[in-house]
């Protein structure tokens, strides 16, 4: 038994930290992996198929899936627009969720960094508008001091937030940009055919010098 414990141990210190540190991880079991979320999602469902939908076992599972749906529509939030609702005001939630589809088509987001780009320019462009609400309301601002300092304090955030709203959609617009294709031989060909002529030029302008 001593035996087996050092050969094992022996086998485990032979590892360098990278090594460990891919063993641990490959080991490790996160109670909220996407994988261990969708996974006990499918075994309810699977569960409740099995029964007859009237049934009691059908209706529990179909329940605790429902229990399960908050924490699901955070994990998809790409596709779901969950945690980016939760980022604006409620009073914008149907326009957050319009203007995100919009930008989605007029961009055709296909990857996963083009949603979440999406995601937060829509977040960035409602807190404009929240805030300029905000500021709007509070306009003429009084010479109170608090009234002057609410009006600052709601500028520089506009400003913030429009700044991060178009880096978003520049950003955006970038990744949709076709790469630019530069012909090196041809262009090294250009270069050196205008070298000859110069040399040809100086040496013809040398001759004249002579005669």
């Amino acid at each position: 038994m001593t035996k087996n414990k050092k050969t094992k141990s022996n086998w485990i210190t032979k590892l360098d930290d990278n090594g460990f540190r891919d063993l641990f991880l490959k080991n490790m079991k996160l109670k909220k992996s996407p994988e261990m979320i969708m996974g006990e999602i499918r075994e309810l469902y699977e569960e409740g198929s099995n029964h007859p939908s009237s049934s009691q076992k059908s209706k529990d599972a179909m329940e605790a899936v429902n229990k399960r749906g908050e924490e699901v529509a955070k994990m998809l939030s790409l596709d779901t627009k969950y945690i980016m609702i939760d980022s604006v005001h409620k009073d914008y939630t149907s326009f957050a969720l319009d203007f995100a589809e919009q930008l989605e088509r007029e961009f055709d987001v296909k990857t996963a960094s083009e949603k979440s780009l999406v995601q937060s320019a829509v977040s960035a462009y409602c807190r404009v508008m929240r805030f300029s609400t905000v500021l709007n309301q509070n306009f003429p601002p009084s010479l109170f001091p608090e009234s002057l300092r609410l009006t600052e304090v709601v500028t520089k955030e506009i400003d913030r937030a429009n700044r991060q709203y178009l880096t978003c959609l520049q950003v955006l617009e970038q990744k949709k940009r076709p790469p630019m294709k530069v012909n090196v031989r041809t262009n090294t060909a250009f270069i050196a055919e205008n070298q000859q002529n110069i040399a040809h030029q100086n040496s013809n302008e040398k001759l004249n010098d002579h005669k």
